[in-house]
């Protein structure tokens, strides 16, 4: 099986939260990676979450109520960069980059699509994995910078294993988490910040949507020494 189909696989489960789903012909001999398929371990009608007064579905427990269309970069708009410290979790971690990418080619809907590449090309090659993870409905006086943060805000939310109801994860699970600034901002809003100074914070707390600056500030710090998120670094 090529690399990128196998990172595929892979995919579906570290990015978009999927399950493998087993074929019957499993009992009849050896199952290959080509045999699985992958699908949502629960399906809900209701929204993974209500981000910024928006319901946001998110492929890990709902179904788009729209036919995917074929990724296209040239139709889709860049928002952000991620580095993912564990897309491939073998006999030691392999961490990826990720590309984040608003499509607004769905009537009604704008969608998230992932675009990932491994840090170790020698064993997956250097194709990317493509997923439409997250999607919202589409409202008045949206932009494509704002709806990227709910979009973006969910897809971290079930990669940092927050719960519902609950908004935050810890400082463990969101080391060695990296992005550009507005990936970071989100971040920040879920995982634990410390800031070099009180300009500091308030400068990042300028550069977000107001939904998100109570969340940020419930975890922000300024000048503590605990091993936190580091907000400043990207």
């Amino acid at each position: 099986m090529p690399p990128s189909k196998i990172l595929q696989a892979i995919t579906a489960q570290s990015i978009k939260g999927h399950g493998f789903v087993l074929p019957e012909s499993v009992l009849d001999g050896p199952l290959s990676v080509a045999d699985l398929a992958s699908g949502p371990l629960r399906v809900r009608e209701q929204p993974f979450r209500e981000i910024d007064g928006t319901d946001v579905f998110h492929a890990a427990v709902n179904l788009p109520p729209f036919a995917t269309k074929d990724f296209d970069s040239s139709r889709l708009h860049l928002w952000g960069r991620l580095h993912h410290p564990c897309v491939v979790l073998a006999s030691y971690p392999i961490g990826g980059e990720i590309r984040l990418y608003i499509d607004t080619r769905y009537q009604g809907f704008y969608a998230l699509w992932t675009a990932t590449r491994v840090d170790d090309v020698s064993e997956f090659g250097s194709g990317a994995a493509y997923d439409l993870v997250t999607w919202t409905p589409k409202r008045r006086g949206d932009t494509i910078a704002l709806v990227g943060f709910r979009l973006v805000h969910a897809l971290l939310l079930e990669t940092l294993f927050v719960k519902h109801p609950n908004w935050h994860s810890d400082a463990m699970t969101a080391e060695d988490f990296e992005g550009c600034r507005d990936v970071a901002i989100v971040i920040g809003a879920i995982a634990p910040t410390v800031h070099r100074s009180k300009k500091d914070l308030e400068t990042r707390l300028a550069e977000m949507p107001r939904y998100l600056r109570s969340l940020y500030l419930a975890g922000a710090s300024v000048g503590r020494k605990e091993r936190l998120y580091c907000a400043c670094r990207c």
